[in-house]
């Protein structure tokens, strides 16, 4: 009787649409194809679909939509089975009787709406190209909590013509009374899954809850927990971020593999015990860490130029001119020796290993709540996510930290006479602490996905804890023309810098370095260091602000090379600016429209 029922329910007979069919629409029995054929959705043109001429009388009689939705593509079989559905989760899970109307006419739209472009879509079944899109993100949720997805395992009966059914269907009600939860798609996907166990443990609906089970037993608990977010002070104001728990806390929650040992009933009650872990940190270091590898790299960059001009100035041909400067690199004059090279190589890296235990040091106080967050016993489980990161971070840092420390033993021991045991092993040792750095690079630009499911992505801020953007890597083909552009502008940068900012201060500054002066004030000065860092201040803010200058030119360049060869803006007379206009839909298409927008209008015209 609920069937019928809700067969006999016309969703559609709203004014708009009695306005649109001239009051052709009125309530009665008829089945959803019959109103969906009121409805007229494809129009005029659905004869052209096909690619036929709609005059034809064999076409028209192929075509004729009288029998029911057979105009579609060869028939519009699902409603039947999609009533069976709505009849099996109404009584199983006692979904409101309006919801699940509601939800089967959403359905049988999209599914009507699917077959209409079954042709355009490359023939792909339209419930199967449905299900896909419903349920990606569920089969993605399943990858990252390591679960296997639970599909429909009812058997296949007259009424029953298509297991995706139950699943679209299931889905859909879930999604319909989940009110504000829907802004927690993870929570969507725990529900579903959770669900859909207890819908395979009952197929004969042997045990089923009563009327408003979901929404009083499984969606009110949890929205319960999430209204906390609204709660004022004393003034009437909303309560700070980090004083309240809100959706990106409870939807982190079903991050968590441990989220699946939770009945779904007692979803609610967990969240209670579950603590805020989305903190926003507003601080200058939080603005440092996020851009501080641009830090890093001007820093190193310059510091590169720096001891290349360092050692070709103390090289026998270091004062002629252009690349004849570089013949003698790795010689040394008097009073100079190859101590000195491998010093400046030893102050290269050991820059490099104190950035990096600096950035070590400001991840640790930005993840210090993550890594001491008070978790209950209800999301234990977190502790091996919070100890593998923990780990990573105490290993980054001890290894930046040793290095460091040795690198500066090294700068002390040539800085003196006699042996240099430590400076002697600075050709093994100093590869040994780039190469992991190295390797991470190179594989990182190759195919990020490595580093992102292996351990090594616990050596990145967070670790792999975090479900959200994971799949966002350009494709290769645009990775290569990305790393091009900054190799070039980089290689203009490096060259530029190297005759125009750093070369005229390097013998100065070697020659201030060598100065015994004698300062009137108290200022202890050592080998006149303040001097020397005067001198570079404005080169080191120049150097870290001209990437900027070097795009804009660059931009500049190759926009107006682009220009030309598209002849844009040139325009001769008003005939030409009135061919342009009549040629504006056909460059928009060609310029902004996606290609399988363009294939897709030319299955309607053909």
């Amino acid at each position: 009787m609920a069937a019928l029922k809700r067969a006999g329910s016309n969703y559609f007979v709203l004014q708009s649409d009695q306005k649109r069919s001239n009051g052709g629409l009125k309530h009665s029995t008829s089945s959803f194809s019959d109103r969906l054929n009121q409805m007229d959705i494809l129009g005029e043109s659905a004869y052209y679909v096909m690619g036929d001429n709609p005059n034809d009388p064999d076409v028209f009689n192929a075509h004729d939509q009288s029998g029911g939705a057979e105009g579609i593509l060869g028939g519009f079989l699902d409603e039947g089975s999609i009533d069976y559905c709505c009849d099996i989760l109404y009584r199983k899970f006692g979904f409101q009787l309006g919801s699940v109307d509601n939800q089967r006419e959403h359905a049988l739209l999209l599914l009507a709406n699917a077959k209409s472009r079954e042709r355009m879509n490359g023939g792909i079944d339209h419930v199967l190209l449905l299900h896909r899109k419903l349920v990606a993100n569920y089969a993605e949720w399943c990858k990252f909590v390591e679960a296997e997805p639970v599909w429909y395992a009812g058997e296949l009966n007259k009424r029953l013509t298509n297991r995706l059914h139950m699943e679209l269907m299931l889905y859909l009600c879930i999604w319909g009374e989940a009110a504000n939860v829907r802004h927690m798609p993870e929570c969507i996907c725990y529900l579903y899954h959770q669900m859909m166990l207890l819908l395979n443990g009952d197929l004969q609906v042997a045990q089923p809850f009563p009327e408003r089970w979901y929404l009083d037993a499984v969606i009110r608990p949890i929205w319960s927990e999430c209204a906390g977010m609204t709660t004022k002070d004393a003034l009437g104001k909303h309560l700070e971020h980090t004083k309240v728990r809100n959706y990106d806390d409870f939807n982190e929650f079903f991050w968590r593999a441990s989220c699946l040992a939770v009945p779904v009933d007692q979803a609610g009650a967990r969240l209670h015990t579950h603590p805020k872990t989305y903190y926003e940190h507003r601080s200058i270091f939080t603005l440092v860490l996020n851009y501080y590898r641009i830090f890093h790299f001007n820093f190193m960059f310059l510091f590169l130029l720096a001891v290349l001009q360092y050692c070709v100035t103390i090289s026998p041909r270091g004062g002629e001119s252009g690349l004849m400067q570089f013949a003698a690199l790795g010689q040394v004059v008097t009073p100079y020796s190859t101590t000195d090279l491998k010093l400046s190589l030893v102050f290269l890296v050991l820059a490099h290993a104190l950035l990096c235990l600096f950035k070590g040091l400001l991840e640790l106080a930005q993840s210090w709540h993550l890594l001491t967050a008070a978790f209950s016993s209800s999301t234990s489980s977190s502790l091996p996510s919070r100890l593998s990161y923990g780990s990573a971070l105490a290993l980054r840092l001890a290894w930046n930290g040793t290095f460091a420390a040795l690198f500066y033993v090294m700068m002390a021991e040539g800085s003196g006479s006699g042996v240099h045991p430590w400076l002697d092993r600075f050709a093994v040792l100093g590869p040994v602490f780039l190469s992991p750095g190295a390797t991470a690079l190179v594989v990182t630009a190759v195919s990020p996905a490595v580093v992102r499911t292996s351990f090594w992505s616990k050596f990145v801020r967070e670790g792999d804890s975090c479900y959200v953007g994971r799949n966002m890597t350009p494709p290769w083909s645009y990775r290569i023309v990305y790393i091009a552009f900054w190799v070039v502008l980089w290689l203009c940068k490096a060259v530029v810098s190297y005759w125009v900012l750093i070369s005229p201060l390097m013998l100065p500054s070697l020659a201030i370095y060598d100065m015994q002066l004698d300062y009137k004030t108290h200022v202890v000065s050592v080998r006149n260091a303040g001097i020397i860092c005067a001198l570079w201040a404005p080169v080191f803010f120049v150097f870290c602000y001209d990437t900027q200058i070097y795009f804009t030119i660059f931009q500049a360049i190759y926009g107006a090379v682009k220009g030309m060869r598209m002849h844009t803006g040139e325009y001769h007379g008003f005939t030409d600016i009135s061919r342009a206009f009549r040629m504006i839909p056909q460059r928009f298409d060609s310029k902004v429209v996606t290609a399988l927008a363009v294939r897709n209008d030319l299955f309607l015209i053909l």
